[in-house]
This record gives structure tokens, C-alpha cells and sequence, in this order.
């Protein structure tokens, strides 16, 4: 993630062009499909904004609920950007499917929400830093 962003900062500084960057942003209750706008100031400041594109209802998941009791021994990994969860070696779920397909909900207490990036987002961020200004 901080290699994503420090990236991002430099491209938008080296070429004065804004950077547009899809991202999710879920409550446990619904999944928001936002974009975050990262734009050239004077002086090298950038400003950051983002906006909510699109949201889904969806039943209430405990494992993004910040008040359930984790277990700091077991983590699990969630894409910060697209919110898939890592199910083993170039497998990344959809956070519903990996639930299922994991039993995470059968744990008590629920493991621990560590976040890096899948590689379907990281090529799409990368892509976005080499091209179109938007």
C-alpha cells in the first residue's frame, strides 16, 4: 500500500496530470464502489478527494464489523483496494465467496483484517499511473 502511494504521489508530481484510482470502501452492511482523485497543486501539494460511485445493501458480514472480537494470532488478507480476500497462492475471492469457501464465520473469535493489495489492482493502479490524464 505505502509503495502504491508514495508511486502515485510521484507520478502526479513528475507529470502535473491528476490521477483517478477506483477503490472499495465497505461498512459490514454495504459494499461502496468509490474512486479516489489524487490532484496537482502549486508548490508539489496534491489533493486527495474521493466520492462514493455506487452503493449495494448487503447482510451485515461480522468479519468487517470493528467491534467483533479477532483473534491477533490469525489474519486474514484483504485487497485495500477491491476488498477480496487472499485464499491462497494468486487466488483472491470475493469477500462473500471467501467467507463461505474459508469457514471464516465458523471461528470464534474472527481473525484479525490485515490489508495489502491483489495483483488485479496493482496492475490497475499501474496502468492508471502510466497513462490517460482523466
Amino acid at each position: 500500500m505505502k509503495h502504491l502511494f508514495k508511486t502515485l504521489v510521484e507520478r502526479v508530481r513528475e507529470t502535473n496530470i491528476s490521477a483517478r484510482v477506483p477503490f472499495r470502501c465497505d461498512a459490514p452492511d454495504l459494499k461502496r464502489f468509490m474512486v479516489l482523485e489524487l490532484e496537482p497543486l502549486s508548490d508539489q501539494a496534491i489533493r486527495f478527494s474521493s466520492w462514493i460511485e455506487e452503493e449495494e445493501e448487503r447482510e451485515a458480514l461480522a468479519l468487517l464489523d470493528p467491534d467483533r472480537a479477532v483473534d491477533p494470532d490469525l489474519m486474514v488478507r484483504m485487497c485495500a483496494w477491491c476488498k477480496r480476500i487472499h485464499a491462497g497462492p494468486d487466488r483472491w475471492r470475493e469477500l462473500e465467496e471467501a467467507l463461505g469457501e474459508m469457514g471464516l464465520f465458523q471461528l470464534d473469535p474472527l481473525p484479525k483484517i490485515t490489508h495489502s493489495v491483489c495483483k488485479d489492482c496493482q496492475n490497475q493502479v499501474m496502468e492508471e499511473m502510466g497513462g490517460s490524464e482523466r
